[in-house]
C-alpha cells in the first residue's frame, strides 16, 4: 500500500465518511451479526487462509476473496445484495470525474498478487455475489487484494476510527447522522440473536433459540454488540468497493460485484480485528443462556503418553486455548512421556484408582494406548446417573471411578494433551465438542473405561459430568488388568474368550462382519454343495474386493488330517440358515457364528441334524440344559466381547479352534465359491 500517496489516501477516507451512514441504514442486522462475530469464531482467518493455499485438500483451490465468502455461507451476500443495491447505484451518482481519477491508478490491469491457474472454479454454480466475485477474480485479480488492504488502512484512519468507532446500532452519531439499520434494524436484531453465526462460532445453540431466550437482555445484547462490529465494517469496505472496483476505462462494476468483494473484504478484515471489549462477556452470556441439559457428544481424541483430558478452555481471539491451569496440568502430562512410553512419575497420580487424576483446570484419563484416537461419549446430566445408567455402565465397561472436581471457569472439553496446534485450535479440539457447563462450579464425574487392556480400536470412555458437592472418590468397578498394575494389585486372570480377541481386531479381515461356520462329518466338497455353490473355478475372497456386489460368496476349507471344514462368508450369512445348519450337521456337527457392523450377533449350533440353538449372543439366551457346559465361565450379563464369546461356545461345540493363519488362507488362497441364488 506504500504505494498510495496521502492526496489520493484522503480522497477515499472522504468518500467513505460521506458514503458509510447511507449503506449502514441499508444493512440487515442479521448480516451485520453474522460478520461481526467472525472475530469471535476460533480458527476463522486460519480456515480461509488455508482454503485459499496452494495444496490445500478441500475442493480446488479459491481465491482469498471467495474463501471467505464461502466460510460466511452462500445466503448471506445475495441478502446483503438485495438489500443495498439501490443505495449503491445512487452513490455512483455521486462519485465525481475527480475522484474516480484518483482511484484510477489503483485499477491497473496488471496484477498485485499470484493468482494462478489452479485457483479457477465455476462461475456458474453459487449465489450471484460469489459468481460476480469470481468473475473479477479472473479478469483482475489485483482487485479483491487492494480492496481488502484498503479496507484494513481506512479503518485505522484516525477519522474513521472516530466515526466508526462511535457508532451504535440504532443510535445516530452526532455530526454524521449515521445509524444502524433503519426502522427494520430492532427486529432484524431479535432474527439476528438466533442466527447461527459463522461455522464454529462458539455461541451456536443446540436447536431454535426459545422466545424467553431471545428476548433475554443477556441474549440480545451479543447480537447488538456483533451487529454493531459487522455494521461498521461492512458500510467501509461496501464504500470502498463501490469506487474502486472498477473495469480499466474507470466505469464501475456492477451491484452483485460490489456487494461480492465488499462482503469479503470485511469478512477477511473482521476475522483478524479485535472484538470489542464488552463482546467476550456477553458472548458467554449467551452461551449460558443457550446452554441446556442433558446433552451428550460423542468423538475421538488422540491419546499422548497413555493420557488424554477433560480440561477446561477459554474462546479468544486467537481461537479455543486451554486456561492457564489446564494447559500448565497438559504440559506436565505431556513432558512426563517419551519414546518408550509413559513413565512411572506420570502413572503416579493414577496409583489411587488406576483411571483418573483429577488436576488443575480438570482432569486427566489413563488409557491403553499410547499415541492413537480412542472414541468416548461425554453426557453433561441434570441430575445424578439414574439406576439404570449405572447398570448400563457395569455391564458394558472394566473400570468405571467417579471423582470430584471442581471447575474454575466451566467449559471443559475432552481433548489431548499434546499442545500440538492443529488449524481446529488449541491440541486436538474440534469445534463441534460439547463442553461442559460455561460456568464455574463443583461437578462429580464418572469415568467409565472398556478395552485398554487390548490397546486397540476398541478402547472406549464414557464420562459423565454433574453438578454436586465436593465428595470421596468412589470406585464402582476395577476388572482390566491394567488398572491393577497401576494400583499395585495382582492382575486377574483373562476372561476364556479372550483368546478370539483377534477376530475383530481392526488389522482382522473379519473385523467389522463376517459369518463362520465350522462343520465335523461332512467332507469339503459336500459342505460347499449343501451352501448351493459348486465347488469348481474357485477364487480368492481377497480377488473380490474390487467386485461390485460380492455378496454370496463363500471360502472352504478342510482342515488338514481331520473332519473339520471352515467356512467363512466375510459378507453374507448362509451360515446362520437354520434349514441349512441342520442339513450340515447330519453327519456330526455344525455350528455358526455371525456378527456385523450394527453389533448383531447370531449363534447358532445343530447336531445329527437337529438345531439346538439359534439366538443373539446376550444374557437371556435361550439355552438348553445339555449346552449349558458350553458357557461356562463366559459372563453373558457383561455387554460387549460378543463376538469373542460366541466363536468360544462354537470351538467348545464343534472341538475346533479357530486359528489366525486359517483365516488368511479362507482369505487369500483360491477357495472361494459363489452361491447360486
Amino acid at each position: 500500500m506504500s504505494e498510495i500517496d496521502a492526496v489520493t489516501m484522503a480522497v477515499v477516507v472522504r468518500w467513505v465518511l460521506e458514503v458509510a451512514p447511507t449503506l449502514a441504514e441499508r444493512i440487515p442486522a442479521p448480516v451485520a451479526t453474522v460478520v461481526g462475530r467472525l472475530g469471535a469464531t476460533p480458527g476463522a482467518a486460519r480456515v480461509i487462509a488455508a482454503r485459499s493455499s496452494p495444496g490445500q485438500e478441500h475442493g480446488p483451490r479459491l481465491s482469498v476473496a471467495l474463501a471467505a465468502l464461502e466460510f460466511l455461507g452462500e445466503p448471506l451476500g445475495d441478502r446483503l445484495l438485495g438489500a443495498v443495491e439501490l443505495s449503491l447505484a445512487k452513490l455512483e451518482a455521486e462519485l465525481s470525474p475527480p475522484r474516480v481519477a484518483a482511484v484510477g491508478m489503483l485499477c491497473s490491469p496488471e496484477p498485485r498478487s499470484v493468482f494462478t491457474v489452479d485457483c479457477l472454479h465455476d462461475l456458474s454454480a453459487g449465489s450471484a455475489t460469489r459468481r460476480a466475485a469470481g468473475r473479477l477474480d479472473q479478469q483482475s485479480p489485483h482487485t479483491a487484494v487492494l480492496i481488502t488492504e484498503l479496507v484494513g488502512r481506512v479503518a485505522a484512519d484516525p477519522a474513521v476510527t472516530a466515526v466508526l468507532g462511535a457508532v451504535r446500532t440504532g443510535d445516530a452519531v452526532a455530526g454524521t447522522g449515521m445509524a444502524g439499520g433503519g426502522t427494520g434494524w430492532g427486529s432484524g436484531l431479535a432474527q439476528a440473536a438466533s442466527a447461527l453465526g459463522p461455522q464454529g462460532w462458539p455461541g451456536q445453540a443446540d436447536g431454535e433459540p426459545g422466545p424467553a431466550q431471545v428476548s433475554a437482555p443477556e441474549f440480545r445484547r451479543e447480537a447488538e454488540i456483533a451487529a454493531g462490529h459487522g455494521l461498521r465494517a461492512l458500510a467501509l469496505a461496501l464504500a470502498v468497493a463501490a469506487m474502486t472496483a472498477r473495469h480499466a476505462d474507470g466505469s464501475p462494476h456492477d451491484a452483485a460485484t460490489v456487494v461480492g468483494v465488499g462482503l469479503a473484504a470485511a469478512a477477511l478484515h473482521l476475522a483478524e480485528a479485535p472484538m470489542p471489549v464488552e463482546y467476550a462477556a456477553a458472548l458467554l452470556e449467551r452461551r449460558r443462556q443457550l446452554y441446556l441439559l442433558p446433552r451428550t457428544s460423542h468423538g475421538h481424541v488422540r491419546t499422548h503418553g497413555h493420557v488424554f483430558g477433560l480440561l477446561e478452555v477459554a474462546h479468544t481471539d486467537d481461537g479455543v486455548t486451554l486456561v492457564p491451569a489446564a494447559a500448565a496440568a497438559a504440559a506436565a502430562a505431556a513432558a512426563g512421556t517419551g519414546s518408550t512410553g509413559i513413565s512411572s512419575d506420570v502413572d503416579a497420580p493414577f496409583a489411587a484408582n488406576g483411571l483418573v487424576a483429577v488436576v488443575s483446570g480438570g482432569l486427566l484419563v489413563r488409557t491403553g494406548q499410547e499415541a492413537e484416537h480412542v472414541s468416548f461419549t461425554l453426557r453433561i446430566l441434570a441430575d445424578p446417573p439414574s439406576a439404570d445408567m449405572t447398570d448400563a455402565q457395569l455391564r458394558t465397561y472394566d473400570e468405571i471411578v467417579e471423582m470430584s472436581w471442581r471447575a474454575e471457569a466451566g467449559s471443559a472439553v475432552v481433548t489431548n494433551v499434546s499442545c500440538e496446534p492443529t488449524p481446529a485450535g488449541w491440541g486436538d479440539l474440534v469445534d463441534h465438542r460439547d463442553p461442559t457447563p460455561p460456568w464455574p462450579g463443583d461437578y462429580r464425574v464418572r469415568v467409565a473405561a472398556a478395552g485398554r487392556d487390548h490397546a486397540d480400536d476398541h478402547e472406549s470412555y464414557e464420562l459423565l459430568v454433574w453438578s454436586a458437592p465436593p465428595a470421596a472418590p468412589v470406585v464402582w468397578q476395577h476388572l482390566d488388568r491394567l488398572g491393577h498394575r497401576l494400583r499395585g494389585q495382582h492382575e486377574p486372570a483373562p476372561p476364556p474368550e479372550e483368546k478370539y480377541h483377534w477376530v475383530w481386531a481392526a488389522s482382522s479381515v473379519l473385523g467389522q462382519a463376517a459369518t463362520v461356520t465350522i462343520v465335523v462329518g461332512t467332507p469339503r466338497d459336500d459342505v460347499v454343495r449343501l451352501f448351493g455353490a459348486e465347488p469348481v473355478s474357485p477364487r480368492s475372497l481377497a480377488s473380490l474386493l474390487g467386485d461390485l456386489n460380492r455378496d454370496g460368496w463363500l471360502a472352504a476349507m478342510q482342515i488338514p488330517g481331520s473332519e473339520t471344514v471352515v467356512v467363512i462368508e466375510e459378507n453374507d450369512f448362509a451360515g446362520t440358515d437354520p434349514q441349512l445348519l441342520a442339513e450340515l450337521s447330519r453327519r456330526g456337527v455344525a455350528g455358526s457364528m455371525f456378527w456385523n457392523v450394527n453389533a448383531v450377533t447370531r449363534l447358532s449350533l445343530a447336531r445329527f441334524g437337529s438345531l439346538l440353538l439359534s439366538d443373539e449372543v446376550m444374557e437371556d439366551m435361550a439355552i438348553e440344559p445339555e449346552l449349558t457346559p458350553l458357557f461356562d465361565g463366559v459372563d453373558l450379563s457383561r455387554w460387549g466381547a460378543t463376538v469373542p464369546k460366541g466363536l468360544l461356545v462354537l470351538e467348545r461345540f464343534t472341538g475346533h479352534a479357530l486359528q489366525p493363519d486359517e483365516v488368511e488362507r479362507l482369505w487369500n488362497d483360491e477357495l472361494a465359491h459363489r452361491i447360486a441364488r
